[in-house]
């Protein structure tokens, strides 16, 4: 009998390696929370302010659920008699 991994309160991170930008994350990678929700972790290379230690900086931001959505339709103005 398999046991079920328990993958609550975990996360993971992988380094970028298509990186286009020094603005762009290091690390992506995803967590998952223990009420179950998803979310996707960014880490940057840092160093401390005094230039000491290097370290991570991170953002989380909440996973999405992905639904296509079609572009406005641009409503055309009336003719002005041109």
């Amino acid at each position: 009998m398999s046991q079920q991994y328990d993958n609550r309160n975990k996360g993971v991170l992988f380094v970028e390696e298509t990186k286009k930008s020094d603005n762009h994350p290091d690390f992506k990678g995803s967590l998952t929370m223990e009420d179950g929700k998803e979310y996707w972790v960014s880490g940057w290379k840092r160093m401390s302010k005094d230039g000491k230690k290097k370290m991570i900086s991170i953002a989380i931001d909440p996973k999405q659920p992905r639904s296509y959505q079609p572009p406005p339709i641009r409503q055309e103005e009336p003719s002005r008699g041109w």
